[in-house]
């Protein structure tokens, strides 16, 4: 991977990291949906007011529009919603760590659905620990019954949800928007997302939903909107068209660290010992999953000073 592409990945983890954090202040005022709704909504106007003022044109992504509405449900709105839902029920750092799953979820989705790719024994073994580990972060939630620790499940619940529709709109896109017009298909993903959802808090809540946009919340949607939403997703879409959807997922590596320091440091979050061991667990899941081992042990049979 060429260091421009290894800062690309940075670059989206820095934006999407403290994602969590604004969110969990965002879902205290207003409601989930219409946090979500919000965030399409100016992430799509952002996007639309760049493409009017560089005069790019829309039209070249029409022809896949049926593939842009697959990724606007399953990339924007089930794992925006999912991840506001959730935030509800459990902490910022909580949905960061579950979120540092996907990039097992697409080596799964990638070896299931793309032709010709076969999971590793590396591979196999990962996910296997990263599956583990998230069933670690479940643990207390499954051993105790009480009201507030099945609501803290249904939370995680929401998030696991959220980690696997964003796995499978990042094969997805790889699969059938690699060679589109990558501002345009934002564009157009985020505008059908922003309808679908106005649609839907238009008719579950009504306009209500957006009485408690005080300039706080107002900023804080703004904000998830350009810098969590648009800017990150124009990113990814030139990242996948260099690599793979493995590779570009290798951002998430770095948004649990990300959601834990932010939410401890903005929001007094603690964490309980199945958090840091899931965490754990997830991580070096990852680095098994991705190869860094094995090309570890090569590099160092390679190297003459290393020899006996």
């Amino acid at each position: 991977m060429k260091f421009r592409d290894f800062f690309g990945l940075v670059l989206l983890a820095a934006f999407w990291g403290p994602t969590f954090l604004l969110i969990k202040i965002g879902v205290e005022a207003v409601s989930p949906l219409a946090l979500t709704t919000v965030r399409c909504g100016s992430a799509a106007l952002f996007l639309l007011g760049y493409c009017l003022l560089t005069q790019r044109s829309l039209s070249a992504v029409f022809p896949s529009g049926k593939h842009l509405l697959f990724m606007a449900i399953f990339g924007n709105v089930a794992p925006f919603l999912c991840c506001a839902i959730g935030e509800t029920m459990v902490q910022s750092s909580t949905a960061g760590i579950i979120e540092g799953s996907v990039p097992l979820i697409v080596a799964l989705f990638t070896a299931l659905f793309t032709p010709h790719r076969r999971l590793s024994k590396n591979e196999i073994l990962g996910i296997a620990i990263g599956f583990l580990g998230i069933l670690t972060i479940f643990a207390p939630d499954i051993m105790q019954t009480s009201g507030h620790t099945e609501e803290r499940f249904l939370g995680k619940m929401f998030l696991v949800v959220m980690a696997v529709s964003f796995a499978a709109s990042f094969v997805y896109s790889k699969e059938k928007l690699d060679n589109v017009p990558h501002i345009a298909a934002v564009t157009v993903q985020l505008i059908l997302s922003g309808l679908i959802l106005f649609l839907m808090t238009f008719f579950i809540e009504g306009r209500a939903a957006f009485h408690g946009f005080t300039f706080k919340v107002s900023a804080v949607a703004l904000s998830l909107g350009i810098f969590g939403t648009a800017i990150p997703w124009c990113i990814y879409f030139h990242l996948i068209k260099k690599g793979s959807a493995a590779q570009v997922s290798l951002a998430v590596y770095l948004l649990p660290v990300v959601a834990v320091f932010l939410g401890w440091v903005f929001l007094d979050e603690t964490l309980r010992w199945n958090l840091w061991l899931g965490v754990a667990l997830i991580l070096f899941s990852l680095i098994l999953a991705s190869g860094m081992l094995a090309k570890r042990r090569k590099t160092d049979h390679d190297n003459p000073l290393l020899r006996n």
